[in-house]
């Protein structure tokens, strides 16, 4: 088995795909969102280890509130949002990674996005 398939066999979602998408909104929900899915607990593990997220944690702030700090913190943080964006591009076989870096600037936003909604909603 190739490293690729490897990676593919760790897929264990796949997202509904509807007609009439552009090449990155098909990336982002055939490859994207499988691979974040599979990323949920090390997103945040690396979120919980933050000495911000940590001290976010202990005001005493309306939960709406809190969720636009924690909004803030990952569309700010350049360190988490670059450890996401390269722990969720190390999942990607050989020829996503090729889309992927002739799409970076889109791709980054949308899994910067991605991530954070994902984070939020468990927030």
């Amino acid at each position: 088995m190739t490293n690729d398939e490897h990676l593919l066999a760790l897929r264990t979602f796949e997202a509904e795909i509807k007609d009439n998408k552009s090449e990155v909104e098909e990336f982002q929900h055939r490859v994207l969102r499988p691979v974040l899915k599979h990323l949920n607990d090390k997103l945040w593990t690396l979120i919980k280890a933050d000495t911000h997220f940590q001290l976010l944690l202990k005001k005493s702030l309306p939960s709406k509130e809190k969720e636009l700090q924690l909004r803030n913190f990952i569309k700010k943080n350049n360190a988490f949002k670059y450890e996401s964006i390269g722990m969720t591009c190390a999942l990607f076989t050989t020829e996503e990674f090729e889309f992927y870096r002739e799409n970076k600037r889109d791709l980054d936003k949308r899994i910067t996005q991605m991530v954070e909604e994902r984070v939020v909603s468990q927030f």
